[in-house]
């Protein structure tokens, strides 16, 4: 019933305005990864994600930094320094340098008026190259920070601009097509009308897709030119022989081209003779050492080749990486190393010399959906979106074990008991039917499980249809009785035998109170109710209109004296004293939706995430914040507090999650 996972590498930063206060549990890993990026010293990957750029240790697998989430959904450009020292990016319309050792920005260069979409470096690595929506090319002298030339490029949006040719020349692609121009003056040299091309960095080789340049009718192909204009020679393919992509090496001396029928041919980018032709099938994505003399290609069943360009001969050291589909790869130091990520979330580093793979990077790519701790606080657990729980050992952030189905239902929810010896999860399975009157997907099934929490030993389960989905799950404060709120109804079992005790029709349903004698539901509309139910006496304990708007979080005490709601629309934290719901207190939180949040178990405090990744932590009495941890760069997913008030536990939407330690409040040992 459940499955043994690895350790992942940890989160190794420091909180920003709270040094030490951040402990990494488990880093979750490349969601959406759609690049990678090799230092030139190999000591480095940068993987460019919808959630970020993620700066990884080759050495030891641990990430290093995590830029700001819009890194990513701005696809903006990165490239190293040639010492592997910086990192340039380009955040809008600025461009940063950040010093990887100090994990500290060196410079900001301004120039630029709206956003940077290309950024390239020369091959000494003393000038960068920038261009972007504004219609400006910049060469900036990075010795001396400061921007040297400027190249007006007035006809569209600029995509991308190198430099080429030893560094003679600057390459700018834009909607109109490809221009050459000389690097001192901005004279345009040549023009070409493709836009979809190969540039080789050191060589006077430029190639494009031949219907690019005459249009879809034409037999397809590959046109090579030197950049001064003149054609080379026009590469001709059949039409049932498409070019799937193709590449030239940096110092221009190789044309590659992965052909349709899943063969390579190479060819010499300097007169288009075909050279050698290397046998499939063969899949994408085709790689290209640094030092431009091996391919790394894929082959059938997610094996990993790797070929000697200039003998087309396949080394003997081909991968077999036993991972799902391959997306993306980069190959670096001699073809020493292969870094690749693939569809199931993994981007794994393999030594081409032994053919075994070094170590996995990350894993688990799915958001944390919900976090908690038992309550001797020496074990905790996550939820993540891909319907696993993990389970921690609270003290070493170690990963015990993790409950997973064989079945394909996928954990939602869980709650331990109050002696920490149980583990209660909600589980459903989605099934797909595009002619169900219910729509594309429905759930045929939804499992209510008992587990042992320190074995991971499977104990009872409880099956729900549809109409009785689960909203919640509790333990009586003896720990003898598990509730479970549905649809209409609350049920209690006995946690020995699993036998139906009772059940009660509510008025309302959805979260349990920590000794389960309340059910609480915030409306799910814009009116902004909470509504509480007396599970013992069944009845309603009262309803109140708590926020102007709707109501994100609601949250009990321990002792259950007090009920904290939060509101999204309306950024009020109200506090309501139990049993007669009474307003003790009200106050803006003056931060930006705040979307998860819980009061701590004393009652005293608050703790809420902001969709900016920054966390607070409120005084209820006063209202004031007492305490602030860093704004990590990714959207929280999940907040909760440990039994005894020493930790704050976080979960973010990239499978992050942290322990906040040295937490500093008043009244707090």
């Amino acid at each position: 019933m459940f499955a043994l996972l690895l350790t992942i590498p940890q989160y190794n930063s420091q909180a920003e305005d709270q040094k030490g206060s951040m402990t990494a549990w488990i880093k979750g890993g490349l969601r959406d990864c759609f690049k990678l990026i090799v230092s030139p010293n190999g000591k480095y990957i940068l993987s460019i994600t919808s959630l970020g750029a993620q700066l990884w240790s080759k050495e030891n697998g641990t990430l290093i930094k995590m830029l700001p989430n819009h890194l990513g959904y701005g696809n903006y450009p990165f490239v190293f320094s040639t010492n592997s020292d910086n990192i340039y990016y380009a955040d809008s319309a600025k461009i940063k340098c950040w010093d990887i050792e100090k994990d500290s920005i060196l410079v900001t260069f301004v120039g630029h008026h709206n956003i940077v979409r290309s950024l390239s470096l020369s091959k000494d690595g003393g000038s960068l190259l920038s261009a972007g929506d504004d219609s400006l090319v910049i060469i900036w002298n990075i010795k001396e920070s400061i921007g040297t030339h400027k190249i007006h490029h007035l006809q569209e949006y600029t995509w991308n601009a190198y430099f080429t040719g030893d560094d003679k020349y600057i390459v700018v692609v834009s909607g109109y097509g490809t221009t050459i121009h000389d690097k001192n003056s901005g004279t345009i040299l040549s023009k070409f009308r493709g836009s979809i091309s190969s540039i080789s960095a050191s060589g006077n080789v430029i190639a494009f897709s031949n219907k690019q340049q005459s249009g879809s009718s034409v037999t397809p192909g590959i046109i090579l030119y030197t950049l001064n204009g003149k054609k080379i020679k026009t590469l001709s393919f059949s039409k049932e022989n498409e070019i799937r992509e193709f590449t030239l090496t940096k110092d221009g001396r190789y044309l590659l081209a992965c052909c349709e029928n899943r063969f390579i041919k190479i060819y010499d980018a300097n007169n288009g003779l075909l050279l050698r032709t290397i046998l499939g099938p063969i899949w994408s994505p085709l790689t290209i050492s640094n030092n431009g003399k091996y391919i790394l290609a894929v082959l059938e069943n997610s094996r990993l080749g790797i070929w000697d360009i200039e003998s087309g001969v396949l080394e003997t050291q081909s991968l077999n990486t036993e991972h799902t589909r391959i997306e993306r790869t980069a190959i670096f130091e001699n073809g020493s190393y292969v870094a690749f990520y693939c569809s199931s979330h993994k981007l794994c580093l393999w030594d081409t010399k032994v053919a075994q793979e070094i170590k996995t990077l990350t894993t688990n790519g799915s958001h944390v959906s919900n976090i908690c701790s038992n309550g001797q606080n020496k074990l905790s657990a996550s939820v993540s979106q891909d319907g696993k729980a993990y389970i921690w050992e609270t003290a070493s952030g170690k990963n015990i074990y993790s409950l997973q189905y064989d079945d394909n239902l996928q954990i939602h929810n869980l709650v331990f008991s109050h002696n920490g010896k149980y583990i209660v999860t909600i589980a459903s399975r989605m099934i797909y039917d595009p002619g169900s009157s219910r729509g594309n997907y429905y759930t045929d099934s939804i499992n209510v499980s008992l587990w042992d929490a320190y074995k991971g030993e499977w104990l009872k389960e409880y099956f729900f249809d549809q109409e009785e989905r689960p909203s919640g799950v509790g333990f009586t404060i003896d720990d003898k009785n598990l509730l479970v709120t549905n649809n209409d109804r609350i049920q209690t079992y006995n946690v020995q035998t699993g036998k139906l005790i009772r059940e009660s029709r509510p008025y309302t349903y959805g979260t349990i109170s920590p000794k389960s004698k309340y059910s609480v539901e915030s409306s799910f509309h814009d009116n902004g109710d909470v509504a509480v139910w007396n599970i013992l006496k069944d009845t309603i304990q009262f309803i109140r209109n708590a926020h102007n708007g709707f109501t994100r979080t609601v949250s009990f005490s321990d002792d259950e004296s007090i009920l904290v709601s939060s509101g999204q629309d309306d950024g009020m934290l109200k506090v309501w004293k139990m049993p007669e719901g009474k307003l003790q207190n009200s106050f803006n939180m003056n931060v930006p939706q705040v979307h998860y949040g819980c009061v701590s178990p004393s009652g005293k405090y608050f703790v809420g995430g902001s969709i900016t990744g920054e966390i607070n932590v409120w005084e209820l009495e006063s209202g004031r914040v007492v305490q602030t941890f860093m704004k990590y760069p990714c959207y929280i997913s999940s907040i909760a507090w440990s039994s005894d008030e020493t930790l704050i536990f976080a979960g973010f939407l990239d499978g992050t999650v942290i322990a906040l330690r040295n937490i500093k409040l008043s009244g707090i040992n």
